[in-house]
């Protein structure tokens, strides 16, 4: 059984035929003791190593992305747009000198405009 983990590592587009349900497991196995793993029909399956590196890393980095968005809350999300949003119309209204008509503390004395004073 060893033998043939080790037949399945260096031919890893098998696990492809299988999930797309071309091939199961147990008839790769049995054609694998009929013919031995160094039959020519088997190289299609087999990859460059370059190529198997390429592909996994791809698919850690998607795995990890996968995992990152699953871990998101929508809830916290939210909050966190909405103090967004609070922080720029604070500064919006700071550095237009409150002329947008909207009041930014509710301190009668911070809302009153520059010219009030005058």
């Amino acid at each position: 059984m060893d033998d043939f983990k080790e037949f399945v590592r260096d031919h890893p587009l098998l696990k492809y035929e299988v999930r797309d349900q071309k091939m199961s497991w147990q008839n790769i196995y049995e054609e694998w003791d009929l013919l031995g793993g160094n039959d020519p029909s088997w190289e299609k399956y087999a990859e460059k190593k370059e190529e198997v590196l390429k592909s996994v890393k791809g698919q850690e980095t998607l795995r990890n992305l996968i995992d990152y968005v699953k871990k998101i809350n929508p809830d916290n999300v939210s909050k966190t747009l909405n103090n967004v949003g609070k922080i720029t119309s604070l500064l919006t209204g700071i550095t237009t000198g409150g002329k947008t008509g909207s009041r930014i503390t509710g301190d009668p004395l911070f809302d009153k405009k520059f010219d009030d004073w005058y």
